[in-house]
């Protein structure tokens, strides 16, 4: 498969923009079409907008980065990643239908 995604990513208050276009497996892109993905984690976050196409470049074209969507009612848990404290909550956007639990590992101050 064949990916073109445009993505805005947000650290601290700072959106960043990117694009990016590259081959995928089949477990990032299951089906052809697009899809919308979104992901709150209190102090950042990042939404992304991708297609998925399985012709040869069939990603030329460049998608336009997302709009940031309103929230929801649902409303899950965040950590603080400095202190690992889990005690506050963050309020989901529109296409945020999920809590999600994970670990990761701190290099040289950055996730």
């Amino acid at each position: 498969m064949c990916i073109t995604a445009s993505f805005e990513a947000t650290v601290a208050g700072a959106a960043v923009p990117q694009t990016y276009k590259a081959c995928a497996s089949s477990s990032l892109c299951p089906v052809t079409g697009s899809q919308t993905y979104s992901v709150n984690l209190g102090g950042s976050g990042a939404i992304s907008s991708a297609q998925c196409c399985n012709s040869d470049n069939c990603n030329s074209a460049t998608l336009p980065t997302p709009i940031p969507q309103p929230t929801n009612t649902l409303q899950c848990y965040t950590c603080d990643a400095t202190t690992s404290q889990c005690t506050s909550t963050v309020h989901c956007t529109e296409i945020e239908d999920r809590c999600f639990q994970g670990t990761g590992a701190m290099c040289n101050g950055k996730m």
